[in-house]
């Protein structure tokens, strides 16, 4: 993958349409890999928005657009981690 594990820097790898950081996310065996993470799909929206926020931070423009954009992707990702963290609180009743 040409973009460095975001945490520690180090190579990520793509298997099976799954990106990791063979490090950060402590995988030995491809066993770890193919099981099903119950937030991976969370992860990558979130993943994705900051990748968008990052790329709005990083434009030279300033207008109101800019400005909408980054609170509404802002506010989607504390609503995400809302529902994450209700998700979690649910499947450990």
């Amino acid at each position: 993958m040409a973009e460095p594990c975001p945490k520690c820097g180090g190579l990520m790898v793509k298997y099976k349409g799954k990106t990791f950081c063979p490090k950060c996310d402590n995988i030995t065996t491809i066993e770890q890999i193919e099981k099903p993470s119950k937030n991976s799909d969370v992860e990558i929206i979130q993943q994705q928005i900051i990748k968008k926020i990052k790329e709005l931070l990083s434009s030279d423009e300033s207008d109101i657009f800019i400005s909408k954009s980054l609170l509404y992707y802002s506010k989607t990702l504390v609503e995400l981690k809302k529902l994450s963290e209700k998700n979690e609180g649910n499947n450990n009743s």
